[in-house]
C-alpha cells in the first residue's frame, strides 16, 4: 500500500520497490558519447559536382565576372553538373546569392554588378 495514497499498488520490479523504500536513487554509468565520424566524400571522374561548386570552378576557370545564365550554360556544356529543374540558373543564382549573405567575406563568390559574380 503506498504510504502518501493509501492505494494499494502492485510491484513488479522488486529491485525498484527495495530502492523506493530505501530512498536510493539508481545509479546509472553515464558513457561519453563520441560522434561517428562523417565519411568523406571523394568524387569519382563520371560523378557530377553539386551547381554551386560548378559555378565556382567555372567562375575560376574563365577569371572574369559573368551572368548566372552565362555560368549556368558553361556548366551543363562541360558537363559538371546537371540540374533536372525547370530554371537551373534560378538554382545557382540563389545558392551564390545565400553564400555571399551567409559567409559574407569568407564566401567565394563576390557580387561585382547587378546579375555579374566573380569569384573571390
Amino acid at each position: 500500500m503506498n504510504v502518501k495514497t493509501n492505494k494499494r499498488l502492485s510491484v513488479t520490479d522488486p529491485k525498484r520497490f527495495l530502492r523506493e523504500i530505501k530512498d536510493e536513487k539508481p545509479t546509472v554509468e553515464k558513457t561519453a558519447k563520441t560522434k561517428p565520424e562523417k565519411p568523406t566524400v571523394e568524387t569519382k571522374p563520371g560523378d557530377k559536382m553539386s551547381g554551386i561548386n560548378a559555378a565556382y570552378k567555372i567562375l575560376v576557370e574563365e577569371a572574369r565576372p559573368m551572368k548566372v545564365k552565362e555560368i549556368t550554360e558553361l556548366a551543363m556544356q562541360r558537363g559538371y553538373c546537371d540540374l533536372p529543374g525547370a530554371t537551373p540558373s534560378a538554382t545557382i543564382s540563389s545558392a551564390i546569392q545565400r553564400e555571399i549573405k551567409t559567409k559574407q567575406e569568407t564566401s567565394r563568390f563576390v557580387k561585382t554588378d547587378k546579375g555579374l559574380f566573380a569569384a573571390r
